[in-house]
This record gives C-alpha cells, sequence and structure tokens, in this order.
C-alpha cells in the first residue's frame, strides 16, 4: 500500500477527488506528524473560518448591485477608490466542501449573490444620498473555482515538500523518524507560517502580477481581445467577451460605458483569471 503522502499527491491530481475530502485525507496526515500550523488551515478549510485568521485568497472582488423600492436593479460604481474595494470585497468563510456543492449543481457558467447587511446599505444610502432597498455582491462562479483549486495546488505542494524531506509514510502510519524530520524541518502549507498565501515550490500559492501598458487609454481593449483568443477555448466565449470589450471601448457616455463593463464580467465569469489583469485599467476607465 503506497504511503500517505504518495496518496495525498495522486488525489491532489485527480480531479475526481473533491478537495474536501483531500483535506480530510492532509488532516490525517497533520495529526499524524504534529504538524499542527497545517492542522490548523484544514480545520478553517474544512469547517469555515470565524475568527481574523481568514487567508488572503478567501477574500474576492465582486460587483456591485442595487434596487431601489420600485424593484428597478441598478450597477452600483463608487467613486472612492478605497470605499469601492471595501464594499466589493467578499469574505468566504464557509466551508470548502459548501462551495463544492454549489459548483457541482451549476452549469458551469453564472454567477452567485450575497445579500449586502441592511445597515451597511443605510449607511450607502446616508453618504450618497441613495435609496436603495438592497444591494447584492454578485461573484462569478470562476471565483470558487479558483478558491477550490487553490487550495488543491497548496496541498500538493505541501505534500511534495514533505517528500523531498524523506516523509512518505507506509500505509497511514510514519516512522519515529519520519515524526522527527517533520518537527525539525519547518515544513508549512505555504511559504510562511500563518500565512497560507505566500509563494510555494510550484508558483500555485503565488500572487499573480501583470502589468497592462496601455499606450493610449483604449489599447487595453485590443490587448483583452489578444489575451482572450490566445486563453480562451470556447470560441463562444471568446467572441462573448471581445464583444461586449469593444461594446464598452464604443460606449460615448458614462452610462453607457458602465452597462457594457457590467455585461463584459458576465461574460467574462468562467474565464477571470484571464480579465483580472485588465481590472485596474478598466475601471480607470469608469471613473474617467
Amino acid at each position: 500500500m503506497s504511503g500517505l503522502v504518495d496518496q495525498l499527491q495522486a488525489d491532489a491530481l485527480s480531479a475526481d477527488v473533491p478537495v474536501s475530502t483531500l483535506l480530510r485525507k492532509t488532516k490525517l496526515a497533520a495529526v499524524k506528524l504534529g504538524l499542527n500550523d497545517a492542522l490548523e488551515w484544514v480545520e478553517g478549510e474544512l469547517n469555515g473560518y470565524r475568527g481574523d485568521d481568514l487567508p488572503k485568497y478567501r477574500r474576492i472582488g465582486s460587483t456591485l448591485e442595487g434596487m431601489d423600492r420600485y424593484r428597478n436593479a441598478m450597477p452600483i460604481v463608487i467613486g472612492d477608490e478605497k470605499m469601492d474595494a471595501m464594499l466589493r470585497e467578499v469574505e468566504l468563510r464557509e466551508p470548502i466542501g459548501n462551495y463544492e456543492s454549489i459548483l457541482a449543481r451549476s452549469t458551469g457558467e453564472g454567477q452567485i449573490s450575497m445579500m449586502m447587511d441592511v445597515g451597511v446599505v443605510q449607511r450607502m444610502n446616508e453618504a450618497f444620498d441613495w435609496d436603495l432597498v438592497q444591494v447584492r455582491q454578485i461573484i462569478p462562479h470562476g471565483s470558487l473555482t479558483g478558491i477550490i483549486d487553490r487550495v488543491r495546488n497548496m496541498v500538493l505542494d505541501w505534500a511534495i515538500e514533505l517528500e523531498r524531506a524523506g516523509i512518505t509514510g507506509e500505509g497511514l502510519v510514519f516512522s519515529p523518524a519520519e515524526r522527527q524530520k517533520a518537527a525539525s524541518a519547518s515544513i508549512h502549507i505555504g511559504t510562511f507560517h500563518g500565512s497560507f498565501n505566500a509563494g510555494d515550490a510550484s508558483g500555485a500559492g503565488s500572487s499573480i502580477v501583470q502589468s497592462t501598458n496601455l499606450g493610449g487609454e483604449h489599447a487595453v481593449f485590443g490587448q483583452i481581445a489578444q489575451a482572450v483568443k490566445a486563453q480562451v477555448t470556447s470560441e463562444h466565449d471568446q467572441q462573448a467577451i471581445v464583444r461586449e470589450a469593444e461594446a464598452m471601448r464604443a460606449a460615448t457616455t458614462a452610462v453607457e460605458r458602465l452597462s457594457a463593463y457590467q455585461r463584459l464580467i458576465t461574460a467574462a465569469a468562467d474565464h477571470m483569471t484571464v480579465l483580472t489583469p485588465f481590472l485596474p485599467a478598466l475601471t480607470a476607465l469608469l471613473k474617467g
């Protein structure tokens, strides 16, 4: 029977193994090796985060949509950059199995929404002289997929580092020598103890930062088209994303530009990793 670390690597590489199942096996390995930081992280992923220890990868951006008393829906863009970022940020604290269930019930397209706290909506109304009865934070399914893939990659990298340190186990058992190696090797999930979001062996835990040289405020749309054609395999999705990007480029009023931006985000919901590097430039155009 293969060792527990080998099993973790095999399960992490298999899309047929749910991440929640992978994490239970990770928990077993962490307990047997006495790696408390890994155990703490696994408990948060399996049972949800309740305190201030929420990893950065579980904080994601959303699109805001308000509704007035006449049930009219409208996109929301706030001029203050810091406040806009704060209100758009969503903390995903639930067990990762909940998000796997949401994705399993979906067709791989679309989005989910979370209602903003009534008290926050009231303060927004007072600050901006609005008359909204509710505000939704809209999240593309691709953001949930990204979190699940991130966790899978982190477990894989952790298992690789264990193997590099000579810790593989036999069946479900680790030898005293392997437990001693684990205690002295400082092997954590993530590079930095407790952060779980920094670079790792494969780069899966690293923040991806790409700069966009606009070369004129509208050059970004040509760059989006090139990135989409290179990275999006579905011709239907390619056409939809490029079409909405072109509509935003051609918009002559702020209202038209904002409407096209919202459609662009929706069209790219399952390909946000392609669009993300261009979001700062796009949002800057909304404020221009």
